[in-house]
Protein backbone atom coordinates (compact mmCIF):
# COMPACT_ATOMS: atom_id res chain seq x y z
CA UNK A 1 0.00 0.00 0.00
CA UNK A 2 2.91 2.81 0.72
CA UNK A 3 4.32 2.34 -3.29
CA UNK A 4 0.77 2.77 -4.52
CA UNK A 5 0.65 5.94 -1.99
CA UNK A 6 3.67 6.81 -2.75
CA UNK A 7 3.15 6.65 -6.33
CA UNK A 8 0.02 9.03 -6.32
CA UNK A 9 1.77 11.14 -4.36
CA UNK A 10 3.84 11.32 -7.20
CA UNK A 11 1.40 12.22 -9.21
CA UNK A 12 -0.08 14.97 -7.09
CA UNK A 13 3.31 16.20 -6.58
CA UNK A 14 3.94 16.40 -10.91
CA UNK A 15 0.28 17.90 -11.56
CA UNK A 16 1.04 20.41 -8.64
CA UNK A 17 4.04 21.18 -9.88
CA UNK A 18 2.98 22.15 -13.80
CA UNK A 19 0.53 24.58 -12.33
CA UNK A 20 2.02 25.96 -8.87
CA UNK A 21 5.06 28.20 -9.30
CA UNK A 22 6.28 29.33 -6.14
CA UNK A 23 9.56 30.58 -7.11
CA UNK A 24 8.01 33.33 -9.31
CA UNK A 25 7.11 36.72 -8.16
CA UNK A 26 4.10 36.84 -6.93
CA UNK A 27 3.98 33.42 -6.63
CA UNK A 28 1.51 31.60 -9.00
CA UNK A 29 -1.27 29.38 -7.46
CA UNK A 30 0.60 28.80 -4.29
CA UNK A 31 -2.23 30.69 -2.74
CA UNK A 32 -4.83 28.54 -4.20
CA UNK A 33 -3.13 25.23 -3.70
CA UNK A 34 -2.49 26.37 0.40
CA UNK A 35 -6.07 27.05 1.02
CA UNK A 36 -7.17 23.66 -0.90
CA UNK A 37 -4.63 21.82 1.33
CA UNK A 38 -5.56 23.59 4.90
CA UNK A 39 -9.37 23.17 3.91
CA UNK A 40 -8.77 19.13 3.27
CA UNK A 41 -6.98 18.66 6.62
CA UNK A 42 -8.51 21.68 8.96
CA UNK A 43 -6.87 20.98 11.99
CA UNK A 44 -3.87 22.37 12.97
CA UNK A 45 -2.16 20.01 14.99
CA UNK A 46 -2.74 17.75 12.41
CA UNK A 47 -0.84 19.96 9.82
CA UNK A 48 1.78 20.30 11.74
CA UNK A 49 2.50 16.78 11.60
CA UNK A 50 1.58 16.26 8.08
CA UNK A 51 4.25 18.95 7.63
CA UNK A 52 7.13 17.08 9.60
CA UNK A 53 6.39 13.88 7.45
CA UNK A 54 6.34 15.78 4.05
CA UNK A 55 9.93 17.33 5.30
CA UNK A 56 10.81 13.72 6.48
CA UNK A 57 10.43 12.39 3.28
CA UNK A 58 11.97 15.46 1.61
CA UNK A 59 14.74 14.22 3.61
CA UNK A 60 15.10 10.60 2.62
CA UNK A 61 13.96 11.24 -1.08
CA UNK A 62 17.42 14.09 -1.21
CA UNK A 63 19.32 10.76 0.78
CA UNK A 64 18.21 8.66 -2.18
CA UNK A 65 18.81 10.95 -5.00
CA UNK A 66 22.18 11.70 -3.66
CA UNK A 67 23.24 8.41 -2.65
CA UNK A 68 24.34 7.13 -5.67
CA UNK A 69 26.47 9.91 -6.56
CA UNK A 70 30.57 9.54 -8.13
CA UNK A 71 33.60 11.60 -7.05
CA UNK A 72 32.50 14.09 -9.29
CA UNK A 73 29.62 15.24 -8.18
CA UNK A 74 30.63 15.50 -4.59
CA UNK A 75 29.14 19.23 -4.75
CA UNK A 76 26.01 17.92 -5.22
CA UNK A 77 26.43 15.65 -2.54
CA UNK A 78 27.87 18.30 0.43
CA UNK A 79 24.88 20.70 -1.08
CA UNK A 80 22.46 18.03 -0.23
CA UNK A 81 23.90 17.05 3.09
CA UNK A 82 24.06 20.69 3.89
CA UNK A 83 19.97 21.19 2.50
CA UNK A 84 19.55 17.61 4.67
CA UNK A 85 20.67 19.15 7.99
CA UNK A 86 18.76 22.29 7.50
CA UNK A 87 15.56 20.94 6.99
CA UNK A 88 16.56 17.96 9.71
CA UNK A 89 16.87 21.61 11.92
CA UNK A 90 13.33 22.27 10.78
CA UNK A 91 12.19 18.99 11.80
CA UNK A 92 13.40 19.57 14.98
CA UNK A 93 11.86 22.90 15.79
CA UNK A 94 8.63 22.37 14.37
CA UNK A 95 8.29 19.24 16.25
CA UNK A 96 9.48 21.29 19.71
CA UNK A 97 6.37 23.36 18.79
CA UNK A 98 3.86 20.71 18.43
CA UNK A 99 4.61 18.76 21.73
CA UNK A 100 3.07 19.97 24.59
CA UNK A 101 5.61 23.03 26.30
CA UNK A 102 8.02 20.75 28.66
CA UNK A 103 10.80 23.11 29.51
CA UNK A 104 13.30 20.09 29.22
CA UNK A 105 12.04 18.71 26.32
CA UNK A 106 12.43 22.10 23.96
CA UNK A 107 15.62 22.96 25.34
CA UNK A 108 16.78 19.34 24.01
CA UNK A 109 15.13 19.83 20.43
CA UNK A 110 16.42 23.88 20.51
CA UNK A 111 19.85 22.03 21.51
CA UNK A 112 19.45 19.16 18.32
CA UNK A 113 18.57 21.99 16.01
CA UNK A 114 21.28 23.93 16.76
CA UNK A 115 23.80 20.74 15.75
CA UNK A 116 21.92 20.07 12.58
CA UNK A 117 22.38 23.70 11.85
CA UNK A 118 25.70 23.87 12.49
CA UNK A 119 26.62 20.77 10.73
CA UNK A 120 24.72 22.82 7.19
CA UNK A 121 26.70 25.59 7.85
CA UNK A 122 30.03 23.26 7.91
CA UNK A 123 28.55 21.82 4.70
CA UNK A 124 28.17 24.57 2.63
CA UNK A 125 31.53 26.34 4.09
CA UNK A 126 33.19 23.55 2.44
CA UNK A 127 31.08 23.50 -0.79
CA UNK A 128 31.82 27.11 -1.08
CA UNK A 129 35.50 26.51 -0.50
CA UNK A 130 35.33 24.14 -3.56
CA UNK A 131 34.42 26.28 -5.51
CA UNK A 132 37.21 28.80 -4.40
CA UNK A 133 37.24 32.45 -4.29
CA UNK A 134 36.16 34.90 -6.86
CA UNK A 135 39.70 35.84 -7.52
CA UNK A 136 40.38 31.95 -8.31
CA UNK A 137 40.53 31.43 -11.94
CA UNK A 138 40.69 27.30 -11.12
CA UNK A 139 37.96 26.54 -9.45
Amino acid sequence: MPELLGALLAVVELELASRVQPAVEPPIGLAEQGKGWSHTIGDEALTMVLLVNRIQRTVYDLELATGGLDEDESRQRIGAAAAVNALLASITLIDAHVQEPDRQRVRHALDRALTFLALSLMELNTMRMTYGDDNDETA
